[in-house]
């Protein structure tokens, strides 16, 4: 269950201290500690947007890319299946992939900026770190429930002349039907203009896939439990 435990999804807003010497968390993380509270008291989740396009986008082309990108994977399509710590309270995730030694985590961007800027650092981990940290952290976060050793990225943004089979793809009522999702939610992009959706020129800089594979190093790992119980200390006192 998400609501009122710390998801890996935003897991990166714990590590970041305050400014002051005591100040344990930044406001960030502060905020997102109290957010968790409340939830715990409504037992329900804060946030109800769901159905904005970016959050449609992104859920169903990572369904398209595991159907028609990945080829003969050796991961296992676990995005539905929610990993909880085995001693830490209030810690989950739910990872898109899970292989024999590292979990994979599907990204698809719905704006060609946010697509750019992850290109930038795309081939250093250290980078990823630093630029797109909500990313990097959620792969560690998800490695730890999963206990493996390696992370790796996948960024797709369709070609132009992939549109028409991602139009056709949002129609078919199975998909939606083995993942339990509405399929009234994902109508739009079958009638979004084609220059509407976030899509690449065949003859651009840019891959439509791309995939970045490392090793996490343990000491991220130590520093993420660290902060993780630090946080959870403050949620249940």
């Amino acid at each position: 269950m998400r609501n009122g435990n710390f998801s890996s999804s935003e897991i990166h807003k714990l590590i970041k201290a305050g400014r002051g010497k005591l100040d344990v968390f930044s406001s960030l993380g502060l905020t997102y500690i109290k957010e968790k509270k409340y939830e715990q008291l409504l037992k329900r989740a804060l946030s109800t947007d769901t159905n904005s396009r970016p959050t449609s986008w992104g859920t169903l082309i990572e369904l398209y890319v595991w159907n028609y990108k990945m080829g003969l994977s050796d991961y296992k399509f676990e995005h539905k299946t929610r990993y909880s710590h085995d001693s830490i309270s209030n810690w989950n995730g739910c990872p898109d992939l899970v292989g024999d030694d590292r979990v994979g985590d599907i990204k698809c961007p719905y704006t060609l900026k946010s697509f750019c800027e992850m290109m930038e650092c795309f081939d250093n981990p250290i980078l990823l770190r630093e630029i797109k940290p909500e990313y990097y952290w959620q792969l560690v976060s998800n490695a730890i429930l999963t206990n493996k050793s390696k992370a790796e990225l996948i960024v797709y943004v369709p070609f132009k002349s992939e549109i028409a089979d991602i139009k056709t793809f949002s129609e078919e009522t199975d998909v939606f039907f083995q993942n339990n999702l509405d399929q009234n939610k994902y109508a739009w992009i079958n009638f979004a203009q084609d220059n509407d959706l976030p899509y690449l020129r065949e003859d651009g800089f840019y891959s439509n896939l791309n995939t970045l594979a490392f090793d996490i190093p343990l000491e991220d790992k130590e520093l993420l439990t660290e902060r993780v119980k630090l946080a959870v200390n403050l949620l249940i006192n």
